[in-house]
């Protein structure tokens, strides 16, 4: 069991409306896919992940933007309180830029 990540002191936060808790997992890593075996687990699990979405109809679905998915979760995490400062850039990001 892992235990949730804290910020300012709280486990549990809100982002939109929706109930948000962070974990770390170091000891996780990407499956390797070299075996045919393993492919299968994962078409399996990405099949399960579309007919739960194919279930109902979907009352609001956002358009995915690069400001939304992008600039937006980017300047997130950097104006907020979320990284430690050694994964801090060392110099500043133009926001402009990308």
């Amino acid at each position: 069991m892992v235990a949730p990540l804290l910020r300012e002191g709280e486990s549990l936060h809100v982002h939109h409306g929706f109930p948000l808790r962070c974990f770390s997992a170091p000891w996780r890593t990407m499956p390797e896919l070299g075996s045919s075996d393993e492919r299968e687990w994962v078409g399996r699990f990405l099949g399960r992940i579309h007919a739960v979405g194919r279930a109902a109809a979907f009352r609001e679905r956002i358009a995915l933007s690069m400001d939304d998915l992008g600039r937006n979760a980017r300047d997130f995490v950097l104006d907020g309180d979320w990284m430690p400062d050694y994964l801090r850039p060392s110099t500043p990001i133009s926001r402009t830029s990308c």
